[in-house]
């Protein structure tokens, strides 16, 4: 367990691993709902209810999501990331690197309700 924005690979027990992790947590909502990941790296996948709704694959960059909860009550949301380095010329990250890239939620996750539409 650790807390969120945080990087599993700068918990002592994985210190400086390579590996996925995952992280999960339950909520209480339901319709129309915006998801926000403000970073997260280096990739891995976004699941709801264990459906996979979205990839990412840009480190440090924002990604909003908008989609339908399903009926209201309880609902897991699991987010993978992973911090292989991947080998050849057109990765981002090389293995000797100027710096550690880092796997996890590196800034805030929020999730809020949406009002429904009202049409006119």
């Amino acid at each position: 367990r650790i807390t969120v924005p945080g990087c599993f690979d700068a918990v002592a027990h994985y210190e400086n691993k390579r590996g996925t992790g995952v992280y999960r947590t339950f909520v209480e909502c339901g319709g129309k709902v915006k998801l926000e990941l403000e970073a997260a790296g280096l990739r891995g996948e976004i699941l709801w209810d264990g459906k996979k709704i979205a990839f990412h694959d840009q480190p440090y960059t924002p990604q909003i999501l908008i989609f339908d909860a399903g009926a209201p009550g309880k609902h897991e949301l699991v987010v993978s990331t992973d911090n292989f380095v991947v080998k050849g010329d057109d990765s981002t990250f090389s293995p000797f690197y100027d710096f550690y890239p880092f796997g996890g939620l590196y800034r805030s996750v929020t999730l809020t309700e949406l009002p429904e539409t009202v049409r006119l």
